[in-house]
């Protein structure tokens, strides 16, 4: 019998509401460019304004097959699975490869299963110390192994690493996030729009998990 996914939304509210005034700072310096304010200025952005934001950002979720419908927290896992899966390839047996299997298995739960946030702060951990191997070069990451240790930690340099993953992952991203029939519909402008915006999408929330993972980490004290 097929197992049926649960329908999952990401709780902006929570998460936003969650950060204190130096993570939420954080947060805003690196979405305000999405929000195409006119008038609200960076520095005048409060807790409220970011909330009504991601809400309405939230509506606009690129829609993907029938991804789309089953909500926006499963969206992004479905992305980050897909880049775990076909851009980050480990050593058989590294500490590496646990990690990732970790993260995988962990994604299934949530899709099929009850889940607590922390779930996911476990999957973006994984996510963001495996891609910082290949920091240097994220165009390579499909082609070279990882098989050193992994330093799971945060960083505040890891926004900038998870801006090269959405600006250069282009070359790294999984065939699968462009759903074309063929070579002519893959070069069309559409396609090139959804890629985009799906990396995007996997951008923003990465670096609101990443602002939640740093104040945990007392960055942010």
């Amino acid at each position: 019998m097929d197992r049926k996914e649960i329908k999952n939304s990401i709780d902006y509210i929570r998460i936003v509401d969650d950060l204190n005034n130096e993570a939420l700072k954080f947060c805003i310096d690196r979405l305000y460019p999405f929000m195409n304010y006119q008038v609200l200025k960076k520095k005048d952005v409060r807790k409220v304004d970011l909330e009504e934001w991601l809400l309405k950002f939230n509506d606009k979720v690129p829609e993907y097959r029938e991804k789309r419908e089953r909500g926006s927290l499963n969206f992004f896992l479905y992305l980050l699975q897909l880049y775990l899966t076909e851009s980050l390839k480990c050593v058989e047996g590294s500490k590496a490869e646990k990690y990732k299997n970790k993260a995988l298995s962990i994604i299934d739960k949530v899709l099929y299963n009850d889940f607590v946030l922390d779930d996911i702060d476990d999957v973006v951990f994984i996510f963001i110390g495996l891609f910082r191997f290949h920091e240097k070069d994220i165009s390579n990451s499909k082609n070279i192994p990882i098989k050193k240790e992994i330093q799971f930690t945060y960083f505040q340099e890891d926004a900038e690493l998870l801006e090269s993953i959405r600006d250069d992952g282009v070359y790294c991203e999984p065939r699968e996030i462009v759903p074309s029939k063929n070579f002519i519909q893959f070069l069309k402008t559409a396609y090139y729009e959804e890629r985009k915006a799906a990396r995007d999408f996997m951008y923003i929330n990465n670096i609101l998990f990443l602002s939640r993972g740093l104040q945990r980490q007392g960055f942010f004290l």
